[in-house]
């Protein structure tokens, strides 16, 4: 599929960002958020690497410290979600009741979730393309997303080809323009095996 004309309206971007959900089977993403905490916080950020294997009705999702064995392990069918905790020799799949058994591990299972899959309905404010790069080897449309105020509430870097998001930056503090958490796709692949596993 080649890229389209540059979005230059909000229903452009949006439109462009609902193509993710007819333009790939299964994809296979390696990511890594920066959470870098509350405005003003003072020190090093938290990082945590995301590989996750998706398809329609199913994913699985490894989550752990950039280097060494996954913390978590989550399995997504049709019907249920499973994890294990390999960091703490629990390498067996356990069935959770619901996504928020585990806080903790809700917290990290949404945190690449809510920001590479956000929902376009979703979108507050207005929609602005403000460039473009290459992200994990695609070419991407920078995209800036201001308040009714006019700040900076956040900046994803969508595929061109696919709608995708490939990276995500969310500001605030006082003047709204305080780096408070990012997304960073470093590979990405459409339309890859999902890898066989057993309950």
């Amino acid at each position: 599929v080649e890229p389209r004309l540059t979005p230059s309206s909000n229903m452009d971007i949006v439109s462009a960002l609902n193509r993710r959900n007819n333009s790939w089977q299964t994809l296979w993403m390696d990511a890594e958020i920066l959470d870098y905490g509350p405005p003003g916080f003072v020190g090093p950020p938290e990082i945590t690497r995301n590989q996750l294997w998706l398809s329609q009705s199913q994913f699985m999702d490894l989550i752990g410290s950039p280097e060494g064995i996954p913390d978590v392990v989550f399995l997504r069918n049709q019907e249920s979600l499973y994890a294990a905790q390999p960091s703490i020799g629990q390498v067996w799949f356990s069935k959770m009741q619901s996504f928020s058994s585990i806080d903790l591990l809700d917290a990290k299972l949404s945190g690449l979730f809510d920001a590479i899959f956000f929902r376009s309905q979703d979108i507050k404010g207005n929609l602005r393309i403000t460039g473009s790069d290459v992200i994990a080897g695609r070419e991407a449309w920078r995209v800036d997303q201001t308040g009714a105020d006019g700040n900076l509430l956040t900046r994803f870097w969508m595929d061109a080809r696919t709608g995708c998001i490939l990276d995500s930056q969310t500001f605030g503090g006082q003047d709204h323009q305080t780096l408070l958490s990012e997304v960073h796709v470093r590979s990405i692949y459409f339309d890859v095996d999902f890898p066989n596993q057993s309950m």
